[in-house]
């Protein structure tokens, strides 16, 4: 397979998670804020607002990923929301906590946190990164002009 079309693949996958977990989020903000509150991390002043605008965020930076010109950008805004989700849920699994994660589905019954969510966002984490750096010319750097 040529480089390109790996890089249209991980695009395309990455967008697609976010959009698939960013959905039911919208469609129901008062379950997403009850699950913010159960990973017991915001002060209560936040977490309205974070179930409002965060899946939003998510939403619109999955479809600026799409965009060739936008793809930096947006795979960078990827990079921290994932920095922040996988530190929450090796916390969380640090804490014991036995709550759903609300990634995916914000019902409480939804998936339990676990190692395997974890794994899985350090593996969406390091195609973030590599999205990142083959945005930016594979991260090599231009010579300066004399």
């Amino acid at each position: 397979m040529s480089r390109r079309l790996l890089m249209g693949l991980a695009v395309l996958a990455l967008a697609a998670v976010f959009i698939v977990a960013a959905l039911p989020k919208i469609a129901d903000p008062h379950d997403f804020a009850l699950a913010i509150y159960r990973h017991q991390f915001a002060p209560p002043w936040a977490i309205n607002a974070m179930a409002i605008y965060l899946p939003w965020i998510e939403l619109t930076t999955s479809v600026a990923l799409l965009i060739p010109r936008l793809r930096r950008a947006a795979a960078l805004v990827l990079l921290v929301l994932l920095a922040a989700f996988t530190a929450l849920i090796a916390y969380d699994l640090w804490r014991g906590l036995d709550i759903a994660c609300g990634c995916f589905s914000v019902k409480p019954g939804g998936d339990a946190i676990g190692w395997w969510n974890l794994l899985r966002n350090l593996a969406l984490l390091t195609l973030a990164g590599v999205l990142y750096r083959s945005a930016a010319g594979g991260g090599q750097r231009m010579p300066h002009p004399r």
